[in-house]
């Protein structure tokens, strides 16, 4: 999948920044680095963080707790990696510049580590001083417009669609929520959910011994996911059984109705 996160700092530390995302030297050798200098000019790191800096003097407003600059990151699904040249990337990532706001300062560099992602160093304000800010709204609404770009212009990044973390985490608990929904849509033995649960590579966890939910990675509450357990029956009782708690019931009454005549012989 494709993850757009954005780390903002309050620290004016853009040499910092800009050598660590320039550092990945295994990429030129792969004839995929580039850079993408937008509303900057410099050569040199030091150069560039001074750009950047002084167009944040020109904020309109400014605070103590000001962020002055942004560190986006945008990365792709392993299995797409094969898709992935450098033209395309260079597409992607001027179309990131247009959607996220081109009157900005962007420095862009491709890294290759364990899969392929883009690094975006941004200012906090644009060219005329106004700030670069976005709400959750705002930022929810970029990677839907990043998605529909790029699915409909390359869709063979297939495994490339753009969510966040929280929403790998909410896709995979409706995915889950689905499938027991699914499994439980006849009549169903906990053993037989069991066995359909092992095939998915999960199990149930019980807490003080009662079924509380399924492990899947982590752990998931039937509760939280809205599954009700009455629905998941227990294997059906076998003769013996049932005349076990038979015989442990009569002999609960009969110590209680001894109890109860020593007590009588007592008054």
């Amino acid at each position: 999948m494709a993850i757009i996160k954005i780390r903002t700092r309050k620290s004016r530390s853009f040499s910092q920044a800009l050598a660590y995302v320039s550092r990945n030297k295994s990429s030129r050798d792969k004839d995929i680095w580039f850079e993408i200098k937008h509303n900057v000019f410099s050569e040199t790191h030091q150069e560039l963080a001074r750009e950047f800096l002084n167009n944040d003097e020109k904020r309109d407003v400014r605070r103590s707790d000001s962020n002055v600059l942004g560190h986006e990151i945008i990365s792709f699904g392993p299995e797409d990696s094969r898709y992935l040249n450098r033209e395309k990337l260079i597409e992607m990532a001027q179309k990131y510049i247009s959607l996220r706001n081109p009157k900005g300062l962007y420095y862009i560099v491709p890294h290759l580590e364990e899969h392929i992602h883009l690094h975006v160093i941004c200012g906090a304000t644009d060219t005329q001083g106004k700030s670069l800010r976005m709400s959750k709204d705002e930022l929810s609404t970029l990677r839907e417009q990043f998605q529909d770009y790029h699915l409909k212009r390359f869709p063979e990044l297939k495994h490339s669609s753009v969510r966040t973390g929280k929403d790998a985490v909410r896709n995979k608990e409706t995915e889950l929520k689905q499938f027991l929904k699914e499994v439980l849509k006849g009549d169903s033995t906990r053993e037989s959910l069991q066995e359909k649960l092992a095939e998915k590579g999960m199990s149930f966890y019980e807490r003080n011994g009662r079924l509380t939910g399924v492990k899947w990675g982590k752990k998931y509450r039937f509760k939280t996911l809205g599954i009700e357990t009455d629905r998941i029956q227990d294997p059906p009782e076998s003769p013996s059984d049932e005349k076990v708690k038979n015989r442990l019931v009569e002999l609960r009454e009969n110590s209680n109705e001894q109890s109860l005549d020593k007590e009588s012989d007592k008054e």
